[in-house]
Formats: structure tokens, C-alpha cells, sequence
């Protein structure tokens, strides 16, 4: 429906009363004439008058038409189809490639041009309607999360009432896509293709070591081997490092048993990057080979690392950490537990703090701490240092404030009221090392089982750069609130616990699980050697930091360099020249310049590396001026996220659409649209919509308003009028 409006610039009362003026002005003009003249001519001459006048008035106060209507818009349906290389395998009873290829026909033949299309595997890519026949499903990752993200930002536009996830489920990049198709707000209709029934197959599931070793240090390697209707068999599990024989294992493979734990342990003599490289026996009967083997760098330190641990007073969070940490004996502790303001019950020497490689505060600062050692602290912080935080009840949050940007939170209230609090697990960080335990899903679940533990009532907003690795659940309640929390800003790294008392953890969870008689895991020694490991990479300040953001990558995947370049007072140093030399297993060559980004950031993406080991030197300079160097090591075409589930993720799917008010398929999209369609919320938007018109710029209004003039004035010449 149509509706107009006018509307001028200026008051209508003000408009009224000068057009009245000129009406007046001009009918007193012409009231008496010299000579007189005919009433048809005084009529003529005075309108002509009035109207040129009226429409200059009328331009002046600038008039405006506006049109409102409404625009309709007809319900769309948005194809997310998945375009990855798992899409169109061979599955133990199906055929995926035929049946992706069929359920694609029929979406040509039912759905429109007007619908809206994305095909998606690592990235997201706008689809041609008449392209869907056509797709090349040869992506290396599936990230589901990322197309429906895309969805988000298009949805108040483009009406889409009905979202159709064409996939096999199986993510393997971004976070779980659950819960953004539960936050999307449309029923989301997920159509399964594969077989939920495992093909013949063998594979390497996990590869799990520590990123950072010692030289002389036996370091752990722990393989996990699952395979999938293929028993009776013996194979041999074979583990490497730079190509050398770490050890291998005979594994004689159960009908009854689909998972195999294996351990390995390497000692290396001499420090670098490591890779290392684990692979199983394959068979011709296998749906895939690609999956029988996987890699990892590992870095091996040289020394022996120095740790600085504060107390703000003897607690069992002290002495179980202290205990802990002295297991290592390639940790050499420095503890300094305060006795009062300005004493600790060891002597504090200032050059243990400086040689320190991480820093560790307990309940550390608190009331009675004296500013100065937070001071001597935060100059060790500033020189790039970790840092290792556990709070208390009486910690002191304006004095750990006065370490500045070391803290990545700021505090939004204080209390001292004690809760406890039970951990919650972030779905997304099940990979992360400081929390791994076992590599997959179930790490949560062992995570989230934990005792209680206690918490002030404080509350903190954490900043952009810090990662919550864990909230806390109170009562009934998941709270939205920060229980463990790392930050990696550049070469800095630090873990803050927001909670304590964790030596709960240990003697209610592992020890009182040992005295049932049960399996148990020392889940507080594996989140305190974690951190500690995880810390430990690049802790030393260096003037130069060159990585890649991974150390393995699939083929075709682009390699992305990351430095960052400091002088001496630890400033940012931009406007310099990055070189970076990257050479192949092959002795095949590339260089290449990293962009300057600003605030001594620099950066380069690197496609097209074929299937390789790969070393990097990256040199900066200025001018003739070396200001560092630093090496490292990637892998590319070892790993293959696409082979490691090879079975369609039913219960994902369903869950989707479950929780969406959508509806699950099976390998076909029979009723699909019927069932759509038959959705309430599947009907026309309606958009308010308004057009001005201005009117006062149109050429017309002069026009004709220099006519009336015209005119009038040619009939005063002829007439004689004075």
C-alpha cells in the first residue's frame, strides 16, 4: 500500500503567512493600472504573477515528497552443501559421490533461483543456482560453524526462513556447529549423506607428545590405533623421529576390541625441532590408506628450566604445587612464600627471579605484600616472561592490577564471600594442550567430573586477547564467567586461575577414585605439567619470533607466517625487511618478504607447498643492519582431516535439527520442500519502506516559475503598463 506525505524545510505557518504576502502584494499591484486595462488581462497578469512568486517561495523552503510502501519479500531457503573430499567417498554400504550427486539433481529440478546457495568445506563460497551439478568437492577441512556464521550476517535481509545442511557431518575445523544452529533462530533441515556403520579401516587417531622436551629426557609418545572391521590380523606400529626408528610394536588386532593404546618413549641427545612420524601396516581391503599415519613437530630445549614461584601465604595450594613441580628434575624451583610485608621464609635473591624462565603467584600478591617485589616482577614480566597465577581468598586484585597488561581481565567487583564451584569445559577447547589429556570428546566429560572447588565472589571481564578455557558451573547455574583463562599476545604467554583450593582435585578426585579400587587420572598433575610445558614455549625474550601459525598442514592449505620484530628496549620495530628462506625435504627452494602490518607485526600466507617437510630461516635486517634470525619446522600432506571419521555423524545432525524444529534425511530429501513449505514461519516478509522525492531542486519549478515572469512581462510591454 502506497501513502504520499509533503513536507517542507522551514514552518508551514511561515510558508502560509508569505504566501498570503505575495497574494496580497500582488493583487495591490494590479488593483489600479496605468492606463487601465481589460478584467481578463488584470486576471491573466496577476496570476501569472501570483504563480511565479508561489514557486520560488515553494523552491526556497525546499519541498519534499515521500512515498512509504510496502516492499514483499517471499520466503527463501538457504543450501549449505558441503564441497569436502569426505563428501564423496566410498562408504561401507554406500555410495556418497552417487548419492550426493542425486540429492543435488533434485535440488536443481524443486528448489529456485531465488533461494540462496553456499557450498562450503574450509571456507565459504557463494554458489550459482545452475552450478550445482558442476561442484568440485576437494576441500581439505569441514568447518560447518563458518557457513552458518555466514548465514547470520545476511539473514534480516534476504527473508531466509529455512536453512538445508547438505553434509556428512563430520566437522573437523571451527567449533561446534551445534550451538550456532541453535542461536541462528530457523529450522534447520540437515540432510546425512554416508553410512553411520564404520568401513573397513585402520588409522592413526591420535599422535600425543609434549610441543616442548628436554635433551637427555625421556619424553612420552603415546599412539592410539583404531581399527574398524578388520580383526584376526597382526600389524606393526612403527614410530620416528627425523626418519629415525624411535620403536616399533606388534598389535594383534580383536574382533571385540576397535581401539589400541600404544606408548613410545623418545630421549633426544641434542636440541631442535623433531618430527616425528607414527604409521600402521595397511591392507588393500582398507577404504583408505590416508589415514594410517600421522605426524607432529616436537621442540627440544637445551636447558634447565628455572621457575620463580610466590606464596602469599603457606597454603595447600603452595605446598601441592611446590610438590608437584620439584617432581620434574628438570625444574629447578625457587620458591618464596611471604612470611610478612617484607619477608618470605627462604631468602629472596633477586637474581633467581631474573635468571627464572616462568614466574608463579599463589595467592600472591595480598594485603600485606610490599609493592616492591610486584614491581621487580613486572620487570621480569616485560622482558617476556610467562606467567603462572592462582588466586586465593585474600588476594589483593589492586596490587596484581599494578602488573598491567600481564593481566588479561579486568575486575568488575570485588567480594570475599566464598562459593564453590564445579568446572565447565569449553566444547571448543577440547584440543587445547593445556587441557589435553587424551586428544578427543571424552577429555571434557573427565574435565567437567572434577570435585568442587572454591571462589570468591569476584568478577571479571576478560580482554579481547585472553581465551577461556574454562567457566564454572554454581549451584544449577552455568555461569558465564571465566574460571581458567590463557593469554598468547606475541611472544607472551600466561595462565590465570580464577579459583582455588585445587588439591581437591587431587585428593578427592584421583586419590579417592585409587581408594575405591578404580582407574584414575591425576587430572591435577596433568593440568599443572601442561601449563608448565605450554609456558615454556618461546618464554625467553627474543628480539626476533618467526612461527607459522601450525605445525602440520594438509595439502593445498595455506602456510601462514607470523613475526614479530623488538629492539632492544623491547619497542616494536616496523618498517624492516623480514626475509624468510623455506626449503623442502627435496632441497627445493622459495623466498619470500613478510608485509609490514604496524606495531612491529609482519605477516605472509604461502599457498601451493606440495606434500613435504619443510624448514624455514627468516632473517630481519634494516638497511646493512642484522637485528635477528630465527628457524623453524612444517610438515605439509602428512595429515588428512578429511580420512579420520569416516562414518556420517548421525547424532549430530539429528541433534541440529531436533533442536531448530527442523527435520533430519537420511541420503534423500523425499518431502523435503512439502515439509518446509508446511512450516508457520515460511511465509512473505514484509518491509516498510520510504522514497523521498525532492522537489525543489527540479528544473521544472524554474522553468516555469522564469516563464510566468516572462510571459508577464512581454503582456506589460504590449499594454503599456507603467
Amino acid at each position: 500500500m502506497n501513502s504520499y506525505s509533503l513536507a517542507i524545510s522551514g514552518s508551514w505557518v511561515l510558508f502560509i503567512v508569505l504566501a498570503l504576502l505575495i497574494i496580497g502584494v500582488s493583487f495591490y499591484s494590479y488593483r489600479n493600472t496605468n492606463p487601465p486595462i481589460s478584467g481578463v488581462k488584470r486576471f491573466t497578469l496577476l496570476s501569472l504573477r501570483i504563480i511565479g512568486m508561489l514557486l520560488l517561495l515553494f523552491a526556497i523552503f525546499q519541498p519534499i515528497v515521500t512515498n512509504s510502501f510496502d516492499e514483499v519479500i517471499k520466503p527463501k531457503i538457504a543450501f549449505l552443501i558441503d564441497n569436502s573430499e569426505s563428501i564423496t567417498i566410498k562408504d561401507a554400504s554406500i555410495d556418497r559421490k552417487k548419492v550426493y550427486s542425486d540429492i543435488l539433481k533434485e535440488i536443481q529440478e524443486k528448489a529456485t533461483d531465488d533461494d540462496v546457495y553456499f557450498s562450503f568445506s574450509d571456507n565459504v563460497n557463494d554458489l550459482n543456482f545452475d552450478s550445482l551439478g558442476t561442484l568440485n568437492t576437494n576441500g581439505k577441512r569441514t568447518d560447518i560453524s563458518k557457513a552458518i556464521r555466514e548465514l547470520e550476517y545476511r539473514q534480516d535481509t534476504s527473508n531466509i526462513q529455512a536453512v538445508v545442511l547438505l553434509t556428512d557431518g563430520s566437522y573437523n575445523a571451527g567449533e561446534n556447529p551445534f550451538y550456532l544452529a541453535q542461536s541462528f533462530g530457523k529450522p534447520v533441515f540437515t540432510v546425512g549423506v554416508g553410512d553411520t556403520n564404520s568401513p573397513k579401516d585402520l588409522k592413526i587417531t591420535d599422535l600425543i607428545t609434549n610441543e616442548v622436551s628436554y635433551i637427555n629426557t625421556p619424553t612420552p609418545i603415546f599412539i592410539n590405533l583404531d581399527a574398524n572391521g578388520i580383526y584376526d590380523r597382526e600389524v606393526n606400529v612403527k614410530v620416528t623421529t627425523n626418519g629415525k626408528l624411535v620403536g616399533e610394536e606388534k598389535v594383534k588386532l580383536d574382533k571385540n576390541q576397535n581401539r589400541y593404546k600404544l606408548k613410545f618413549s623418545f630421549t633426544p641427545d641434542k636440541p631442535g625441532n623433531y618430527k616425528l612420524n607414527a604409521t600402521v601396516d595397511g591392507f588393500d581391503d582398507e577404504i583408505t590408506k590416508l589415514n594410517n599415519s600421522k605426524s607432529d613437530i616436537i621442540r627440544v630445549l637445551e636447558n634447565k628450566k628455572s621457575i620463580a614461584l610466590f606464596g602469599g601465604r603457606p597454603s595447600y595450594d603452595v605446598s601441592f604445587l611446590i610438590k608437584e613441580l620439584t617432581k620434574n628434575r628438570n625444574q629447578e624451583l625457587h620458591k618464596y612464600v611471604q612470611k610478612n610485608a617484607t619477608n618470605f621464609y627462604d631468602e629472596f635473591k633477586q637474581k633467581d627471579l631474573q635468571e627464572a624462565e616462568i614466574i608463579i603467584l599463589v595467592g600472591y600478591p595480598n594485603a600485606s605484600t610490599d609493592i616492591k617485589y610486584i614491581e621487580l616482577i613486572k620487570r621480569e614480566l616485560d622482558r617476556g616472561k610467562p606467567l603462572f597465577f592462582i588466586a586465593s581468598s585474600d588476594i589483593d586484585y589492586n596490587k596484581l592490577s599494578k602488573l598491567g597488561d600481564h593481566v588479561p581481565f579486568t575486575v568488575l567487583s570485588e567480594g570475599r564471600n566464598e562459593m564453590e564451584v564445579l568446572p565447565s569445559v569449553n566444547a571448543k577447547e577440547v584440543s587445547n594442550s593445556i587441557l589435553r589429556i587424551g586428544g578427543d570428546k571424552s577429555d571434557i566429560d573427565k574435565w567437567n567430573a572434577l570435585p568442587p572447588i572454591s571462589k570468591t565472589e569476584t568478577f571479571v571481564k576478560p580482554n579481547p586477547e585472553a581465551n577461556i578455557l574454562m567457566n564454572y558451573t554454581f549451584g544449577n547455574n552455568t555461569m558465564n564467567e571465566p574460571l581458567i583463562l590463557s593469554r598468547s599476545l606475541g611472544n607472551k604467554r600466561g595462565i590465570f586461575i580464577l579459583g582455588y583450593g585445587l588439591q581437591r582435585w587431587k585428593l578427592k578426585g584421583y586419590a579417592g577414585e585409587l581408594s575405591k579400587g578404580k582407574d584414575a587420572l591425576d587430572l591435577y598433575s596433568q593440568l599443572i605439567d601442561n601449563s608448565v610445558r605450554w609456558l615454556s614455549i618461546d618464554n625467553s625474550f627474543d628480539s626476533f619470533v618467526l612461527k607459522t601459525n601450525k605445525r602440520t598442514y594438509t595439502e593445498g592449505e595455506s602456510v601462514e607466517f607470523i613475526a614479530q620484530l623488538y629492539d632492544d628496549s623491547y619497542l616494536p620495530v616496523e618498517e624492516a625487511k623480514i626475509a624468510v628462506q623455506v626449503k623442502s625435504n627435496n632441497n627445493d627452494t622459495k623466498e619470500i618478504l613478510l608485509s609490514d602490518l604496524g606495531n612491529g607485526q609482519y605477516y605472509y600466507k604461502l599457498d601451493n607447498l606440495s606434500k613435504g617437510d619443510y624448514d624455514y630461516l627468516g632473517k630481519a635486517s634494516i638497511g646493512r643492519d642484522i637485528m635477528g634470525n630465527s628457524n623453524g619446522r612444517f610438515i605439509v600432506g602428512e595429515l588428512n582431516p578429511e580420512y579420520s571419521d569416516l562414518t556420517m555423524n548421525k547424532s549430530l545432525l539429528e541433534s541440529i535439527s531436533n533442536t531448530t524444529d527442523g527435520k533430519f534425511y537420511s541420503n534423500t530429501i523425499k518431502d523435503l520442500f512439502n515439509d518446509i513449505k508446511a512450516k508457520d514461519n515460511f511465509k512473505e516478509k514484509f518491509i516498510s519502506k520510504k522514497q523521498d522525492y525532492a522537489l525543489w531542486n527540479l528544473p521544472l519549478f524554474l522553468i516555469i516559475s522564469l516563464l510566468c515572469f516572462s510571459i508577464e512581462w512581454v503582456i506589460r510591454k504590449l499594454s503599456g503598463l507603467i
